[in-house]
């Protein structure tokens, strides 16, 4: 995949090297990427471009030593700025992103049930998550527990 963009001069062969690129320019390193906004009475939280490379190229790192390469990596994630650390991270690192919602122990039969045929299909070997996940899961979903080292996305 190639990625131009018309702001930029030059060509980048990944969302990886586009990053990487600005983030390093004093010029676009310091400029806000993201923003979220959680609910009305929090403060957004943001992210520059260099913050976001340097926090994806930690979690990165972390993901290659517990991992082999081309092993999956499920990320959990019910919060927008996680999920987006947890997905660069993978790209980052070279493995593959299995993106899934974040189950609660309230969530219905049919989530616990998608999530059982994720991690069927995916065989992951990582789950990365932005919040620890309740026993309840654990115990509806085995294979969390069983075959999946867990690793908690947070900067």
């Amino acid at each position: 995949m190639r990625v131009r963009s018309s702001a930029m001069t030059g060509h980048v062969n990944t969302l990886v090297d586009l990053l990487q690129r600005d983030a390093a320019s004093p010029a676009s390193g310091a400029q806000e990427l993201f923003r979220f906004c959680a609910s009305p009475d929090v403060a957004p939280l943001s992210w520059t471009r260099a913050e976001l490379d340097q926090a994806a190229r930690a979690w990165a790192t972390r993901i290659s030593e517990r991992v082999p390469p081309e092993t999956p990596v499920l990320v959990l994630a019910g919060f927008v700025k996680s999920f987006c650390l947890g997905f660069l991270a993978c790209l980052y690192a070279g493995r593959i992103a299995v993106p899934a919602l974040c189950p609660d122990g309230a969530r219905s039969t049919f989530s616990i049930a998608r999530l059982r045929h994720i991690i069927e299909d995916a065989q992951p070997g990582l789950v990365l998550s932005d919040a620890p996940l309740p026993d309840t899961v654990f115990e509806r979903v085995p294979a969390l527990a069983k075959q999946i080292g867990r690793a908690s996305c947070r900067e």
